[in-house]
């Protein structure tokens, strides 16, 4: 599973509270872990209504998940996948409007690798698995073959 979860007051417009939570199970050691991040993301998840956003399964090709208020769609990614996390958000900014906050993986987490992360805002980055214990974020993502969230 793989969760997106903003802070109690993200989107509130308190001093440092743009900020949101990606949580996995670790690829080394099978024990949760978490990765804190700023940028849009969060706060657009929660001015969505979302209080978290929790995914499980596998898909058989890529996709990415578009959520749009009360209504989400798993849309093909296959156009995306190989491009990095900048080449990412332009794309889907011309496809969807520059509005949507993007948060996604690049090449390091298509191939599952332990270095990989989830990027939002051209660079705010969601990596640490705490502890030490390898990156869990964009593994996650690639695992899934869930290559972009996009609100």
């Amino acid at each position: 599973m793989l969760a997106f979860l903003p802070g109690l007051l993200t989107g509130s417009g308190a001093q440092f509270s743009g900020r949101f939570m990606v949580a996995a199970r670790s690829p080394l050691t099978g024990a949760w872990g978490d990765a804190n991040c700023g940028g849009n993301f969060g706060p657009a998840l929660r001015g969505a209504g979302y209080d978290g956003l929790f995914i499980s399964g596998q898909a058989k090709k890529p996709v990415y998940l578009f959520v749009d208020g009360e209504k989400t769609e798993i849309k093909d990614a296959s156009h995306l996948w190989g491009l990095d996390v900048r080449q990412t958000e332009e794309t889907l900014h011309e496809e969807i409007g520059l509005q949507a906050k993007v948060a996604c993986i690049g090449p390091a987490g298509e191939r599952l690798s332990l270095i990989s992360g989830i990027v939002n805002d051209d660079g705010r980055l969601a990596a640490r698995c705490g502890r030490g214990k390898g990156r869990l974020a964009g593994r996650e993502g690639g695992n899934y073959l869930l290559r972009r969230f996009v609100l």
